[in-house]
């Protein structure tokens, strides 16, 4: 086993967990909450889906970001210590770093259209007026369900990139 300065062994940890709760939160909002949500007629699945996007939105980008800095930091300290980039430990580190910041490209990339277009048809379903009052969404019950689910499935796919991270630094970490 590789030892690290305290700061790094703090940052290896940091970024263990962090990439790990990371892709528990994505999984728990494709296994748990949406099943939950696609409960609702269309107006409030998009609403309560549009909450879940932006509290997730604002819970994953910052995590995401810190988890590959802690990680990035202990492949930077294991290179420096001589560690060169064949060497198992910084090989796993570096790709722990790269798989979890992976989060926000595949983001970018492949669920742009599908939350583009959840978000677009949420605004007819946004509540107008009193907080009991919903505008019925013009798409049909099917659709916002299709689409919905269609995201719930990328999300899983999402979720697996940090969870990789984890995988791969814890294995790093006890190498």
């Amino acid at each position: 086993m590789v030892k690290l300065l305290t700061s790094s062994a703090v940052a290896r940890t940091l970024g263990i967990t962090s990439s790990a709760f990371l892709a528990g939160t994505l999984f728990s909002a494709s296994f748990l909450a949406i099943p939950a949500i696609l409960k609702g007629p269309p107006a409030v699945v998009l609403l309560q889906w549009r909450e879940l996007y932006q509290r997730g939105k604002d819970f994953a980008i910052p995590s995401t970001i810190g988890s590959f800095l802690c990680h990035s930091l202990v492949a930077y300290q294991l290179y420096r210590a001589g560690y060169c980039p064949v060497h198992k430990v910084w090989s796993l580190t570096a790709f722990g770093a790269l798989s979890t910041i992976a989060v926000i490209p595949y983001t970018l990339i492949v669920m742009s259209e599908t939350n583009s277009r959840l978000l677009e048809e949420g605004e007819e379903g946004k509540t107008i007026g009193q907080a009991d009052t919903i505008v019925i969404s013009a798409v049909s019950e099917d659709e916002v369900k299709s689409l919905v689910d269609h995201w719930a499935f990328l999300n899983i796919a999402r979720g697996i990139l940090p969870a990789i991270g984890a995988i791969a630094a814890g294995w790093a970490a006890i190498s």
